[in-house]
């Protein structure tokens, strides 16, 4: 049996910035309708936001497809919303694992090149980030993060690996072709597909 899956964009982009994927799962057996990606009312918003909203996907989904649990795939800064929501909001119990690509857990130096209360939330030493990193994660959810050597919208480098989850790193070339590339959608499906998380 499939495990619904929400995907989540990450700073300034849209639910069809996520299409490759969705398209991925979809074509290796997911039915239609269990992969959903969500879009942001303000893509440039700041993280506690978009937390709220991602909650409310989450449900949706879950009662929609009748599942006590949803997997997440989360693309960038889409992930430090991710994270926030395990921390605080009570959707956290809906979630079974997360995927986080090329997520800046620890900031970015290129968050002073965006605006918006997303690029705020991003910058190294930011409240946010502060106050995220300052707590230790005690839910049950999977964490696993996918992060490439070839990201220039992840500096530096090491801003994308998590501390308490499975840090993985792949070839790809760049920060969107995590969305795309056909090794990284392939690692997705395995990881998605495993009953412990772990790639085949």
């Amino acid at each position: 049996m499939k495990q619904p899956v929400l995907l989540v964009p990450g700073w300034s982009d849209r639910a069809r910035h996520l299409r490759y994927v969705q398209r991925h799962l979809l074509a290796a057996g997911w039915p239609e309708g269990c992969v959903r990606a969500v879009d942001f009312r303000d893509r440039y918003g700041g993280n506690v936001e978009h937390a709220q909203e991602i909650g409310a996907q989450l449900r949706a989904l879950a009662i929609e497809q009748r599942a006590d649990q949803v997997d997440v795939v989360a693309h960038s800064m889409g992930g430090l919303a991710v994270r926030h929501l395990l921390h605080t909001l009570p959707e956290r119990d809906l979630v079974r694992r997360v995927i986080f690509l090329g997520t800046p857990h620890a900031g970015t130096l290129a968050a002073w090149l965006a605006w918006g209360g997303g690029a705020r939330d991003m910058r190294r030493g930011s409240v946010f980030l502060n106050t995220l990193t300052s707590r230790r994660y005690v839910g049950s959810a999977q964490l696993i993060s996918i992060r490439t050597p070839l990201d220039m919208r992840v500096f530096p480098g090491a801003s994308a690996v998590l501390s308490g989850a499975r840090n993985m790193s792949v070839w790809c070339a760049g920060h969107r072709r995590l969305l795309r590339a056909s090794n990284v959608l392939g690692l997705i499906q395995s990881l998605l597909e495993s009953e412990d998380g772990a790639s085949n």
